[in-house]
């Protein structure tokens, strides 16, 4: 479900193991004809496709969604590079009430200086049934007993098992409470975070 990674003034790549024209079809089967979505998609994404994409992003908006002025989507399996380039100039000044999602089947086509400017997701394979709040072993545990696999977690941050984007799929753990998803992303985005402390405060809101 591709509405699930709405955030306000971000933009996200979401990686999928669906085949591009599935990927439309959840797109479509999502947004249908929201005026203030815009769906762009495209096998090997070309440059005249982003510049219409940022085009359209920046009309005027007729009422938003879920708090957000526009949805920008982008469904791709590869990306030419003067089109990531095009696309670089608009995340660089992403519109502070506008959401972006490029909707992919891996990130390893995108330039290291697109990736250092969006949020990493890969979309939970349907056939891998376990949430992470499962995988983690934090499912029915007390705050304490979570503060411990807390630490568990965060070992195998610092041996590098886990990178700060895997420490941030885990916000799914929290994302019905908007408010601690919020607050847990921004302070994940920040350079100099304690990603310990993220965890910790993770574990006590859940």
């Amino acid at each position: 479900m591709v509405e699930a990674y709405i955030q306000k003034g971000e933009a996200i790549l979401v990686y999928s193991d669906t085949a591009f024209a599935d990927r439309i079809i959840t797109v479509q089967k999502d947004f249908g004809t929201h005026s203030d979505v815009i769906i762009y998609s495209e096998e090997k994404m070309k440059i005249d496709t982003v510049r219409d994409f940022v085009y359209d992003l920046q009309k005027e908006s007729m009422g938003g969604l879920h708090g957000v002025s526009k949805v920008g989507i982008l469904i791709c399996d590869d990306i030419a590079l003067p089109a990531q380039h095009a696309l670089l100039k608009v995340l660089e000044d992403i519109d502070p009430a506008a959401c972006i999602i490029i909707y992919a089947h891996s990130e390893s086509v995108f330039l290291s200086t697109i990736l250092s400017r969006v949020i990493v997701a890969r979309e939970k394979n349907s056939a891998n049934k376990k949430t992470d709040i499962e995988k983690y072993g934090l499912n029915g545990k007390t705050v304490a007993e979570r503060l411990e696999q807390v630490k568990k977690v965060m070992k195998a941050y610092d041996d590098e098992k886990l990178t700060k984007q895997d420490i941030i799929q885990l916000l799914d753990i929290v994302k019905g409470n908007t408010e601690a998803y919020t607050r847990a992303l921004s302070m994940l985005k920040q350079p100099s975070v304690s990603v310990k402390y993220v965890l910790e405060y993770i574990a006590a809101v859940l």
